[in-house]
């Protein structure tokens, strides 16, 4: 229920989770109690491919500890990085999301307009 977000807060945010941040069963618990949690789901062959191609990707110790000097390298790496982390991670995000969303052939702009309705 998108309303229950409203019912608790004075006024309503977007919070952007980092990957492992569902690890944790207390932010889990809070996730579940104070929000409305969509999981937005891509292929891990999207993903990598996405990563590999980000110019900042230092900014993410965990991604940059896999890189190599290659792209196609640094794809096929984070590929199975990736499918490692959503396989240890996913029963988390499935657990505490209210709706999913698979972002893997979608723009930004089409993911906006579903989260849009899914919340209006």
């Amino acid at each position: 229920n998108p309303n229950k977000f409203v019912q608790n807060r004075s006024e309503n945010i977007v919070v952007a989770l980092g990957g492992g941040a569902l690890q944790l069963k207390k932010t889990r618990e809070l996730i579940k109690e104070m929000s409305f949690c969509v999981y937005l789901k891509c292929s891990p062959m999207v993903l990598a491919e996405r990563l590999a191609q980000e110019s900042e990707y230092s900014k993410r110790p965990l991604i940059a500890s896999v890189i190599e000097d290659s792209k196609k390298v640094r794809a096929e790496l984070l590929q199975k990085w990736i499918e490692e982390k959503i396989s240890q991670r996913e029963p988390h995000y499935l657990d505490c999301s209210d709706a999913q969303i698979d972002t893997t052939d979608w723009n930004q702009e089409a993911i906006l307009l579903h989260l849009a309705s899914l919340l209006l």
